[in-house]
């Protein structure tokens, strides 16, 4: 970390004072043979583009331009049929601002159900990269393919699952469980000296610029870049988009020192909608987010909020009030949530019917993990005994949030071998399928050493559970067909380090109307003639119109001024390309120089500098930086 600057106060002509920044520099171990966060090549949609939750004529477009000036920006979007962009189907333009943080998001329609589509953006002269998306399917599909993924801690380990995702061809779509940020502060949860890189903003995130920055962060990782680039997601949040453990009222990493919790959350979820390819369930209701979305006749995809839509607080273990536990009013849905998902499944006619979810199902015994739905048995009983009493075949829960591998059928009570039979399955109601974590910390991470012997005795007092692993970080691919639902585990190799190997660590399924699950033989095939891939790089174009020296590399990225406006303190998030004497001064509205805030030589890096605004006069000031011979100006609000 590079030498933070001691703070002194500045005289200012204004007779105000004002406290020179703390200039911070992220570090992480580099790849040499990796790209640096800021790809010049991506310039101004360094960020990527992505897609999400595919309908069968639409779906969501993504992407965030960085401008060298605070301004709107206009945005152009097309989209094709073929890499190349050539033969377009559809295309507009859009405006954004720093109000939407620079992110945009199209609502493409107008599409052919069950169908490849190219897209990209143009702004301020440049492309963005090319992307490929898919649209659901409409009527008879004979198999579906889809990669479920959770939980990515940045600060615990490298992305090498979604590395391995962007690489597969045959994908319809990544089913995202929820964790796909951490608020935790660089050092705090899952740091691991090992891996090298933490966290930005540094703190722990509280605030709406706060989440802007740490999903602008998350989002310039190259794996997770390339993932989003190959396939269209289909997302959830967990809990630690917003706080760790969290409910609708509170969460158990947030603190009343910390704020309001209500203005958190409203902070983060804005954050969330901006910066994910995810259309809101109710346009009259920018916070739900549970929603279904249909596969043709083979699968109706359930997207569950178990933590924001109407959650009651978890109980405290110590004592644990057996009363309150066992309670049948207890809920982890809400009513109207847990009224949506029984009248959509009941109304269901698809062959299989996927239940999104991000806490464990299944029951455990000898201890309670309270956060899942162990923690909230009558409801899990009223939901168990709602299939039964359906007879409702052919419903499968895919898991996230433990960062583990678990495979189990899910009974009333699997403990009872009058009402379950772990040998044929019969008893079974529906079967769970849980995916390890992308990176963060799991068993042997937590606690060191393998975990073999609490795998097997796990398993040995648990016959509903057929697989436990505990160790291992990766994903796994859910093949759908006529007659079975299979998944298959896919394990990385490390995680400390950028690594293109990984594992097949074996595969289950459950057959068409047996609502158990067995050992698969071997992994499902993969499919043929997947359509091909979007293009690394970004297309030129010798027909527009660019302005002079609009394409010139510079050395200064500045990425935005947060909070703006501002009342204490503000941030300015900047890159340098390679080492300069960086200067940056505050100027008021009618050009004087209010204070020189820095003014040294720095080495090439990320840095977040954060300076005192506290003491001056509200108004309108601009933030001049120089770095060599470039200059960036951002204007700067103060309350």
């Amino acid at each position: 970390m590079a030498p933070a600057h001691a703070q002194r106060r500045l005289e200012t002509p204004a007779g105000q004072t004002v406290e020179q920044g703390q200039l911070r520099r992220y570090h992480r171990r580099h790849d040499a043979s990796r790209r640096s966060p800021f790809d010049e090549r991506l310039r101004p949609f360094y960020h990527g583009v992505a897609s999400g939750d595919p309908l069968p004529d639409r779906v969501i477009l993504w992407t965030r331009v960085t401008p060298e000036e605070e301004a709107q920006v206009e945005v152009a979007w097309r989209i094709a049929t073929d890499p190349e962009l050539v033969e377009v189907v559809a295309g507009g333009t859009s405006m954004t601002d720093a109000g939407r943080d620079y992110t945009v998001k199209i609502d493409a329609s107008g599409l052919l159900p069950g169908t490849t589509y190219y897209y990209g953006f143009t702004a301020l002269g440049r492309h963005s990269i090319t992307g490929r998306t898919r649209t659901a399917p409409l009527g008879g599909v004979a198999r579906l393919r889809f990669a479920v993924v959770a939980c990515a801690n940045y600060q615990q380990g490298f992305f090498n699952g979604y590395a391995r995702l962007a690489e597969r061809a045959d994908l319809d779509a990544v089913l995202h469980l929820g964790d796909y940020i951490y608020e935790y502060e660089e050092g705090g949860f899952g740091y691991s000296d090992e891996v090298g890189r933490g966290h930005e903003p540094e703190h722990e995130i509280l605030d709406l610029d706060d989440y802007r920055i740490r999903h602008s962060f998350y989002k310039l990782d190259p794996d997770l870049r390339r993932a989003h680039q190959q396939h269209p997601f289909i997302a959830v949040w967990d809990d630690h988009e917003t706080a760790n453990n969290s409910w609708p009222d509170g969460a158990q990493n947030h603190q009343p020192n910390e704020g309001r919790w209500e203005d958190r959350k409203a902070g983060a979820l804005k954050a969330y909608f901006e910066w994910m390819p995810v259309r809101p369930a109710d346009p009259l209701d920018d916070t739900r987010i549970f929603r279904s979305i249909r596969y043709g006749d083979l699968a109706e995809l359930f997207m569950l909020d178990t933590r924001l839509a109407g959650r009651q607080q978890q109980l405290d273990d110590s004592p644990l009030d057996s009363s309150a536990l066992f309670d049948p009013a207890r809920t982890l849905l809400g009513a109207s949530q847990y009224e949506w998902l029984t009248a959509q499944l009941a109304a269901s006619t698809a062959r299989w019917k996927i239940i999104g979810n991000q806490v464990l199902m299944g029951q455990l015994t000898g201890f309670t993990n309270l956060d899942a739905w162990d923690g909230y048995p009558a409801e899990r009983d009223r939901l168990l005994a709602f299939l039964e009493a359906q007879e409702m075949d052919n419903t499968v829960v895919v898991t996230g949030d433990i960062h583990t591998t678990w495979v189990g059928d899910l009974a009333r009570d699997p403990f009872d071998p009058t009402g379950y039979d772990e040998t044929t399955g019969a008893g079974a109601l529906a079967v769970e399928f849980v995916t390890p974590s992308i990176s963060s910390a799991n068993f042997d991470e937590l606690f060191g050493g393998p975990s073999d012997f609490l795998e097997g005795l796990l398993l040995g007092v648990h016959p509903h559970f057929k697989q436990i692993e505990l160790d291992s970080h990766g994903y796994f691919i859910l093949d759908l067909g006529a007659e079975a639902a299979q998944a298959d585990w896919f394990y990385v190799n490390i995680y400390d380090e950028t690594d293109e190997r990984e594992t097949f660590a074996g595969g289950w399924l459950t057959r068409s109307g047996m609502n158990h699950v067995e050992a698969a033989e071997a992994p499902a095939p993969t499919k043929s003639n997947a359509p091909a891939f979007a293009p690394e790089d970004p297309p030129i174009s010798t027909a527009m119109e660019i302005a002079p020296g609009q394409l010139a590399r510079g050395e200064l990225l500045v990425v935005g001024v947060y909070p703006n406006p501002a009342v204490h303190s503000a941030s300015l998030h900047f890159a340098l390309r390679r080492p300069e004497h960086v200067r940056v001064s505050l100027y008021d509205a009618i050009g004087r120089e209010v204070a020189r805030l820095l003014d040294a030589p720095q080495p090439a890096g990320v840095y977040t500098f954060t300076f005192d605004v506290s003491s001056l006069a509200a108004g309108v000031y601009f933030t001049h930086v120089q770095a060599g011979k470039q200059i960036v100006v951002r204007n700067l609000i103060v309350r």
